[in-house]
């Protein structure tokens, strides 16, 4: 019984920092997808201008 709660244990913790590290991963591709279309879009206005 104690082998399996350990094995549950340490696959909980790997769980959690896989999600953890896709959340962070997530977070700074949609900031980076922001960023580019700002910059698009000033390109847009001034191209325009």
């Amino acid at each position: 019984m104690k082998a399996v709660l350990s094995v549950l244990g340490i696959a909980f913790i790997i769980a959690w920092l896989v999600l953890w590290l896709a959340v962070k991963i997530t977070f700074g591709a949609i900031h980076l997808l922001v960023l580019i279309g700002v910059v698009l879009i000033v390109f847009a206005f001034l191209k325009a201008a």
